[in-house]
């Protein structure tokens, strides 16, 4: 095991500092408190800072996420990397989440794939397939990197490793989701997830939001809230609501740790659709249930009655 210097300690533990004080920023601008989104929050504020500044920031981040092996850590990795070469960056699509929908209507999806399937850009009907499976399924979009899906008596299983496993946030390091379509929505997911999984992810992933901006743009330009990758997983999360679906399973196909996440801070049961092509796995729903346990016996261990 390599020796840490008392100066390498020093430098891991201002970096260790500086990470945790992006994260309160990130948390004040947004409380989904996901790792990719906090990429996107810290890139979008590259314009506003020093190059010393921004240098200083990435390298504080890329040290915490080696350090407690985030996942997908990779492509964040990628995405800080990038070089700037856009001339305008009043053209690039906004990052923060006070402008990002939380719902995806049938009406604009309808719009959305058929203006994406009107153009023959290298993305676009890739994104089109991402907005609907991810609609299906409710993965991140950061998630379809190494999901694996395997077709079992007239069901597809994926097998999702789950983008924010720690003891906390998620119920396990991985879940599984049944999804109910049919055979020839299967063949499209199978070929959906090997295009997307052949190419580099970050490139892939930068690729089909941007051909998203740009058809929102086209198709609404007036619109202050725009539609993302990650608003299917709040439409997902709506659906399931207004299906009826018991929150410790909808918790278990979203990777939450708890039910608290998806009733406070993803897509509502008002803008739902009443229906869901997906059932959880049954052990998925009792680590979520477990897990709810626990906290709340710590929470009563907590209460002045139980401190007496």
């Amino acid at each position: 095991m390599a020796t840490v210097t008392g100066g390498e300690g020093k430098k891991a533990a201002v970096y260790l500092q500086r990470w945790r004080q992006l994260w309160a920023r990130f948390e004040r601008a947004d409380p989904n408190q996901e790792w990719d989104g906090f990429i996107e929050w810290l890139i979008s504020l590259r314009p506003t800072l020093r190059p010393a500044t921004w240098r200083q920031y990435r390298a504080a981040v890329v040290h915490v996420m080696d350090q407690r092996q985030v996942p997908y850590s990779e492509l964040f990795h990628a995405r800080l990397m990038e070089r700037i070469n856009l001339p305008d960056r009043k053209t690039l699509p906004a990052r923060t989440s006070s402008t990002k929908s939380k719902s995806l209507s049938n009406a604009d999806m309808n719009a959305l794939l058929q203006h994406l399937g009107a153009h023959d850009g290298r993305w676009d009907r890739l994104t089109g397939q991402w907005l609907v499976f991810g609609m299906i399924t409710g993965l991140r979009p950061g998630e379809w990197q190494r999901v694996k899906a395997f077709p079992n008596e007239g069901e597809m299983i994926l097998r999702v490793a789950n983008a924010k496993f720690d003891t906390q946030r998620a119920h396990g390091p991985e879940r599984t989701i049944h999804v109910h379509i049919p055979p020839s929505m299967q063949d499209t997911l199978n070929e959906f997830i090997q295009t997307i999984q052949a190419e580099d992810f970050a490139d892939v992933y930068e690729g089909c939001r941007i051909a998203l901006w740009r058809a929102t743009k086209a198709l609404w330009p007036r619109r202050k809230k725009q539609i993302t990758l990650y608003s299917a997983r709040h439409q997902f999360s709506a659906d399931a609501k207004s299906a009826g679906l018991a929150p410790e399973v909808i918790a278990a196909l979203m990777g939450h740790a708890v039910t608290e996440t998806h009733q406070t801070h993803y897509g509502k049961r008002r803008s739902g659709r009443g229906s869901v092509m997906v059932e959880a796995e049954a052990a998925d729903v009792m680590r979520v249930v477990e897990r709810m346990q626990q906290r709340n016996l710590m929470d009563v261990g907590k209460t002045p009655l139980a401190l007496k």
